[in-house]
């Protein structure tokens, strides 16, 4: 990730619309559009989840997956409830670092499915990981409310 963010400040440095303040319009308007490609490139590349399903796109899988491990849909729903049935703020927090070790997890898998050319295990990855960022999104959301 510093890799990633050393490359994006130094395109950033390169490309910003105001290198081109005193350039011709037509050079401030390509400098505006390389640096919103930029932008959004970054704001991809960033996020693991988004990243992951950009990959994904890519890889010329055009079938939409669903996830069809019943241990981790029970997983998931076991979470659900713990989450909806606690207020306690160190079981939530618990909870959310026991979330995050399996989104980490589902990272590493992600990038090992794609290194061995699998992209039908990374998109079952890649929705596991969703299942995990919203949930690490729901406790948030709680701990900030209590």
């Amino acid at each position: 990730m510093k890799q990633l963010e050393m490359h994006y400040k130094r395109m950033q440095q390169k490309y910003h619309p105001d290198q081109y303040a005193t350039k011709p319009q037509s050079e401030q308007a390509i400098a505006a559009a390389e640096s919103s490609s930029i932008n959004a490139a970054y704001d991809v590349l960033k996020d693991p989840l988004r990243r992951a399903r950009y990959l994904l796109d890519t890889s010329n899988e055009d079938e939409e997956g669903t996830v069809t491990d019943p241990e981790l849909l029970m997983k998931v729903m076991e979470y659900q409830e713990r989450i909806d049935g606690s207020s306690n703020q160190k079981e939530l927090t618990e909870i959310r670092d026991e979330i995050e070790s399996r989104y980490e997890k589902a990272i590493q898998d992600i990038s090992e499915a794609f290194s061995a050319g699998n992209p039908e295990d990374a998109r079952e990855k890649i929705n596991c990981l969703s299942y995990f960022k919203t949930l690490s999104q729901r406790i948030s959301e709680k701990l900030h409310v209590e």
